[in-house]
């Protein structure tokens, strides 16, 4: 399964709809693990950093710093989150999971 993007009509809805959409891959795909990427943006004093509220709804939800990737080429850095099943398995309840997903760059 691939998402490429995800949008919301208020962002403060942002974390239940992403909840949805995590318990709906673990529910119907047999994956082992959800990763997400966050493409970061380059703020007023040069700095690069993904939104800090988007972030929060995803590590709310369990997802983990797994690496990033700079492209020297473009300038762009997206941050690679993840989840495995076994670490949701682990805990007693599970209200939701995660996926914003796109291809891996190691896939390339």
């Amino acid at each position: 399964i691939i998402i490429q993007h995800i949008s919301v009509k208020d962002n403060a809805d942002f974390g239940h709809y992403l909840g949805q959409i995590l318990r709906f891959i673990w529910t119907e795909d047999p994956c082992d693990e959800i990763r997400v990427m966050l493409m970061h943006f380059q703020d007023e004093s040069g700095s690069f950093s993904a939104d800090k509220e988007i972030k929060q709804s995803f590590t709310s939800l369990g997802l983990r710093w797994k690496m990033v990737n700079n492209d020297p080429e473009t300038g762009k850095r997206i941050e690679i989150l993840g989840i495995r099943r076994s670490d949701i398995e682990c805990k007693s309840k599970i209200n939701s999971c995660l996926l914003y997903t796109s291809p891996s760059p190691r896939d390339s």
